[in-house]
């Protein structure tokens, strides 16, 4: 788990108060899967939103040591730390958040096919999502140096003329993502949730994955996976009973087991 200790004044300087703050972009696919489950366990938390693109809030409190968000910012502890990923494919602000609301989001029992679930949901389902989500939202935003900035780093990693190519290849990423989701859909045709009779972090990821697709209004879940549309009802409603916080501490949380509603 990467932590750092955050720079004296940085907080005071973003605004950001005492207690837990989970600082994120709130299209992310990442940062919309944790904030979930915050949510639905009643986890008291406040939000700092960035704009799109926007890395300065994450480099200042990390130092310069990372860039992206979610993190989560802990001033529970005394001195405050910023929580953030060690791997890109890392899921270390999630359990750190699961580790200090005792979620249970990550129970001994799954580990290792949570993980599973969650890299397959965040690598291959993400990959088709958020090009249809960037078809439409970049060429949203108001503001033109955003956009343009935004815009030049897709099309540096993607390809000139990316986004214009998703947006015009919409109905076959669409199928594709069908085709992605179908093994999850027939996964739920057996249970509530993905892994059994409660939600784990991958669900969550999922949840999130989808949220990133449908942000802007222009996509839908797909029709043809009727059991992912029964769950992502379900989730949505679901809410997590959690014990208290765990008391502010020098060290890292410690895992709690939780109950469910």
């Amino acid at each position: 788990m990467a932590e750092r200790v955050i720079p004296a004044g940085v907080p005071e300087r973003l605004g950001i108060g005492p207690g837990v703050t989970f600082v994120q972009a709130p299209h992310s696919p990442f940062c919309i899967s944790i904030r979930a489950a915050l949510e639905a366990g009643g986890a008291p938390f406040a939000l700092y939103n960035t704009g799109l693109g926007d890395r300065e809030p994450v480099i200042e409190l990390t130092d310069g040591a990372y860039y992206v968000v979610p993190v989560i910012v802990d001033a529970d502890r005394s001195p405050a730390v910023v929580i953030y990923e060690s791997r890109d494919d890392g899921t270390d602000v999630a359990r750190y958040a699961d580790a200090k609301f005792g979620l249970g989001i990550f129970p001994d029992e799954h580990e290792g096919l949570n993980d599973l679930l969650v890299r397959y949901v965040e690598s291959e389902i993400e990959d088709v999502a958020f090009r249809l989500d960037d078809a439409f939202l970049i060429p949203s935003m108001p503001d033109l140096l955003k956009r343009t900035l935004l815009l030049r780093y897709k099309e540096r990693k993607f390809g000139k003329g990316c986004v214009d190519q998703w947006r015009a290849q919409a109905p076959q990423l669409m199928a594709k993502l069908v085709d992605l989701l179908q093994p999850l859909d027939r996964m739920l045709a057996r249970k509530p949730f993905l892994l059994g009779e409660r939600p784990v972090f991958a669900d969550y990821a999922l949840y999130g994955v989808l949220g990133n697709l449908t942000y802007t209004g222009d996509n839908e879940i797909p029709r043809e996976v009727t059991h992912v549309l029964r769950w992502h009802k379900q989730l949505s409603e679901t809410k997590l009973r959690t014990r208290e916080p765990v008391p502010a501490q020098g060290g890292q949380p410690r895992a709690r087991t939780p109950r469910f509603g």
